[in-house]
């Protein structure tokens, strides 16, 4: 046996840098009695290191057998085989390396797969292990034949490792449903969250969350990306923001790019610009008609190339891939971009035709597209969209613009970010007037009132509201309703909730005969929200499943009223189901950026840790609402609530210092905005005003928000997300009084 056989039978030496992924290694070792494991992704996904590391751990006999371009003989590769059997059992083969040796072997495929098996029956001793490490080097139609032959022949104590960069271009379907096969695909070996932090522990090195969610999204746990990263001088956020990546691109080129034809080459390159791709929207970019056959082929060599899980003939590339063809257009990547738009836009879809021009640098075209769409945009409850397209441009140009500084100012609106939409919609109302569009106008104004509300002051924004109604005649139309659905929350804040449902009823039956669906959801999300209000929890829960169904994602799209379905679980007594709800919900508005709406999912939640006695999670969120208000200068009627629900928790654990500097903080800012706000926060701070001495003032409190409460007929025990009754809230009282033998107030208090 000459030194290259040698060297082409033993494992690869990767020194003690590994990264151990014991899981992975247990689900291996665990399918022994699957005859046969297939590891297949695309380069750089460790397919050799874990096999390497598994020949490390396994206690049996294993035979590595390393593939290259020139094992492509079947002769040569059968005397690979049997040599490296050998090794382990002198002797092994004789008869198969006869039948070689009288040549013609097509011929006796059956014989020879036949003969090796029998002979691995008859001298193996024990187990035995074979590995077939870049089978994908292999492309001579006799071996895959052969191999076919021999894998339904192999004694039950063999098993065979195949590892290839592409699927096997031969037929194992009969064992793989008698269970004889084991896949590790990509899914597999990528690299976890957990794995990815391991990687750079050895190094001492502590990604922060934000950190390891980057790096996740930007190498999707590609194991090679990771390595390179590990072992060269740049830093993360440099890989992050693709500097320092040569090193990387080049092992694509050598290892995947020039391995291909020129046209394929060219066919990358070129679809590199697609965010996903589809066979039909290729054939229209580059003119051509052989997509779908590409497309096909490569993904079966998995050339880091996905099909997207529930979307037929739909593809993508791997980000890093991507970014590496991308770079190699140069020049070319504009003029693709600004087809690539033209032709979504020819196609209706709007999104992806902005997308492309805005990537293209085609700025005032995106903008035409923009000033077309983003309004129906926004009214479908897509302000993230518009607000990512506005953040592609130039803030020089959307300061310019009277539209575009509007639709700013209502994504800042959806962010909570009130003192910068109020800034940008002074903008958009100056640029109007100066333009002299008056009927653009109205726009403005609605965005002018819906910051009003957002501030409190709710009679200020009715009466625009009411103005802009009565300039607006005609069948109804998406302005229109929108303000409909403020008039609603602004008669519902200042405490006219019975004019805030006849508001919402009529409009439902009107939108009902025009079906307009869309504004149907929300308007029903609306009343949803008043019965709950009014202690009608069954009737809540029905309305909003009623809104749910008419839904094509059979979910609320509104972000408030969700908060409520919590409640209703809590006042309910049924604790987990509420819990998980809510957490729910803060995950989903967090991770969506939903600022202007966390506060009220901070308090659902922390009143629900409240009820269940955790007193430090309820603060936590108090506090993390109450932060964010400030932050952003955003809505006060949340302010409010946070505030006097806070003092609330500090008094239910005896602080009631605390609670006393926590409800004048909430007082002062609710006689700002009365209505349901400042009855609640009188509710809730008579008792705090009482146990702190001023049993008098927190009497009249009382009074004062019984008496309010009731003139806005509102029959729900708990207004808010904090359960309280005024019954108990006036026994308490009176024992407070009587404890001090008060008894003249005592009975002032049940006058």
């Amino acid at each position: 046996m000459t030194a290259m056989i040698v060297n082409k039978l033993r494992p690869p030496y990767f020194g003690a840098k590994l990264i151990e992924r014991p899981q992975l290694w247990e689900l291996i070792l665990k399918s022994g009695n699957r005859q046969v494991v297939v590891i297949s992704a695309p380069a750089g996904y460790g397919k050799t290191t874990l096999m390497v590391q598994l020949a490390g751990i396994m206690k049996k006999p294993l035979v590595w057998y390393q593939l290259d371009e020139y094992d492509n003989d079947p002769a040569v590769f059968l005397q690979y085989l049997v040599a490296g059997v050998e090794q382990y059992f002198p002797g092994f083969g004789k008869e198969v390396l006869q039948i070689i040796a009288h040549g013609k072997i097509e011929k006796h495929l059956r014989l020879l797969a036949v003969v090796f098996a029998q002979s691995l029956n008859k001298q193996i001793k024990g187990n035995l292990t074979v590995v077939l490490d870049d089978y994908h080097l292999i492309t001579t139609p006799t071996i895959h034949r052969l191999m076919q032959e021999l894998l339904q022949q192999l004694p039950d104590n063999v098993q065979i490792l195949i590892a290839s960069r592409m699927s096997l271009p031969f037929s194992i379907s009969r064992l793989t449903l008698s269970g004889k096969v084991y896949h590790v695909g990509i899914e597999g070996l990528r690299y976890t969250s957990q794995e990815i932090s391991n990687v750079f522990a050895k190094q001492h090195i502590e990604l922060s969350e934000t950190l390891l969610i980057q790096l996740e999204e930007k190498t999707a746990g590609w194991p090679a990306a990771l390595h390179f990263l590990e072992t060269s001088h740049s830093s993360i956020e440099a890989f992050l923001h693709n500097n320092e990546v040569q090193e990387i691109y080049d092992y694509l080129a050598s290892e995947v790019f020039d391995r291909q034809p020129k046209e394929i080459q060219q066919f990358l390159e070129a679809t590199s610009v697609l965010e996903v791709m589809t066979p039909d929207f290729c054939d229209l970019l580059l003119e051509r008609s052989e997509s779908y056959q590409i497309l096909d082929s490569l993904a079966r060599q998995q050339i880091f190339l996905t099909s997207l899980v529930g979307k037929k003939k739909t593809y993508r590339y791997h980000q890093l891939f991507r970014e590496f063809l991308q770079e190699r257009l140069g020049t070319r990547r504009q003029a693709l971009l600004h087809r690539a738009a033209l032709l979504f836009r020819e196609a209706g879809e709007a999104e992806s035709a902005v997308e492309y021009l805005v990537a293209a640098d085609s700025y005032e075209e995106a903008i035409m597209i923009i000033k077309e769409v983003a309004q129906r945009t926004l009214n479908r409850g897509g302000w993230q969209t518009v607000a990512r397209w506005l953040e592609t441009l130039p803030i020089e140009r959307v300061a310019t613009d009277p539209w575009l500084s509007l639709y700013l100012g209502t994504v800042e609106v959806r962010r909570g970010r009130l003192a910068e939409a109020q800034s940008w919609a002074s903008r958009a109302t100056s640029l109007f007037a100066g333009n002299g569009d008056l009927s653009a106008l109205t726009e403005s104004r609605l965005l002018a009132a819906q910051i009003l509300c957002r501030y409190g002051q709710f009679v200020k924004s009715l009466k625009i509201l009411e103005e802009i109604l009565g300039q607006i005649s005609g069948s109804p139309c998406p302005l229109t309703l929108t303000v409909t659905l403020e008039k609603s929350l602004c008669l519902l804040m200042t405490g006219q909730v019975s004019e805030a449902e006849a508001t919402l009823r009529s409009t439902i039956e009107i939108v009902k005969w025009n079906n307009e669906k869309y504004f149907l959801i929300h308007l029903l999300e609306g009343l949803g929200d008043l019965l709950y209000m009014q202690g009608n929890y069954h009737k809540a829960l029905q309305t909003y499943q009623q809104a749910a169904e008419l839904s094509l994602d059979r979910v609320l799209p509104s972000y408030y009223m969700q908060d409520s379905i919590s409640t209703i679980y809590q006042d309910w007594g049924e604790f987990d189901k509420a819990l998980d709800y809510a957490k729910r919900n803060v995950a989903i508005k967090e991770n969506l950026g939903l600022d202007e709406v966390l506060p009220s999912a901070y308090i659902q939640l922390a009143s629900i840790h409240a009820d269940r006695g955790e007193w430090k999670q309820a603060e936590e969120q108090y506090n993390r609402a109450i932060q964010l208000i400030r932050d952003h200068n955003g809505g006060r009627f949340y302010l409010v609530l946070n505030l006097i629900f806070l003092a609330q928790c500090l008094g239910l654990q005896g602080r009631w210092i605390e609670a006393r500097v926590k409800s004048e903080e909430a007082l002062m800012e609710a006689k700002q905005l009365s209505g349901l706000a400042l009855a609640v926060c009188r509710s809730v701070g008579s008792v705090v005003f009482a146990q702190t001495g001023s049993l008098r003032e927190g009497a009249d409190m009382l009074k004062e928000a019984i008496a309010a409460l009731e003139k806005m007929k509102l029959k729900k025990q708990s207004v808010t997300p904090m359960r309280f009754r005024h019954g108990s809230i006036l026994m308490i009282m009176k024992w407070l009084a009587c404890k001090h033998s008060q008894k003249r107030r005592c009975n002032l208090l049940l006058n």
